[in-house]
């Protein structure tokens, strides 16, 4: 933990940002803490401590302070997902992810192994847009953005349905609906 926490140190005097990130993020695990792990639900601002959250251009703007709590996120929707929704939320949206992640694969090999080989391009685009959207949603504001949030939505809809069809498919040896 001490080697942990050395390291954390000279991360954020290394850079601003990071140190920002750093300290709401902390901020969130402190608070969801206090909410025994249920988390704080929707419509509650970004951070509990408004000290904690924002500078604007090396002082603290007071007026914009009120406005900010609720609209600029952790950049992390990960980290907010499990503050908004507390362990249960968060588990659950980690298993999601995690099994769709699990289904494409598994649709891959299908697709790979009956040489359906525009299924498996389509469905490897598929995948590198999935690991490319939860980089963005690990770093920056993500689902907060509703343009994000939709395209998410969309997306996982598509993977879902592809991968589902390839899978049924194969399952019940019905492998000529995707032959060229």
């Amino acid at each position: 933990f001490v080697m942990y926490n050395n390291y954390l140190q000279q991360l954020q005097m290394f850079d601003g940002n990071t140190a920002g990130r750093l300290r709401f993020w902390a901020d969130n695990v402190e608070t969801l803490k206090k909410t025994n792990y249920i988390g704080v639900g929707f419509g509650t601002p970004y951070f509990s401590n408004p000290h904690a959250f924002y500078v604007y251009e090396g002082k603290i703007d007071a007026d914009e302070l009120g406005d900010t709590l609720y609209v600029t996120g952790q950049h992390n929707s990960i980290v907010n997902v499990f503050y908004r929704m507390g362990l249960v939320g968060g588990i659950c949206f980690l298993c999601f992810n995690g099994i769709l992640f699990v289904e494409i694969r598994k649709a891959m090999k299908i697709a790979k192994l009956n040489n359906q080989k525009h299924l498996f391009v389509l469905l490897d685009c598929l995948l590198m847009a999935f690991i490319l959207g939860l980089l963005n949603i690990t770093f920056n504001v993500g689902l907060e953005s509703p343009r994000v949030f939709i395209s998410y939505l969309i997306f996982c809809s598509l993977a879902i349905t592809v991968s589902h069809r390839v899978i049924y498919n194969y399952k019940f040896k019905d492998v000529s609906v995707f032959k060229d």
